[in-house]
């Protein structure tokens, strides 16, 4: 069972093209967590394997604010973690 401490920097997106949600944890040295709704009640849950994702709580406390988003056209998500901060992009295909 993985447990999630949901904190300061967390965001969430659905990836349509793998039919899954992706988890972005901030706080927790920014891992990506990959939820896949299937026909039970207990959904799976996975850490993806990520290299040089930022593990940046937002400025604001408040969590990234739709800063990490899946954009189908480039199949992947984008981050911003901070509103002064660079663009990281996650290819999920």
């Amino acid at each position: 069972m993985i447990v999630v401490k949901v904190g300061g920097g967390a965001g969430m997106d659905y990836d349509a093209a793998n039919d899954r949600f992706l988890f972005y944890h901030g706080a927790e040295t920014g891992k990506v967590y990959a939820i896949t709704p299937n026909a039970t009640n207990t959904w799976s849950i996975s850490v993806l394997a990520t290299t040089g994702m930022p593990g940046l709580t937002p400025t604001s406390g408040s969590g990234v604010n739709k800063r990490f988003r899946y954009l189908p056209t480039l199949d992947g998500f984008v981050l911003m973690p901070r509103g002064a901060s660079n663009l990281y992009f996650l290819r999920t295909r």
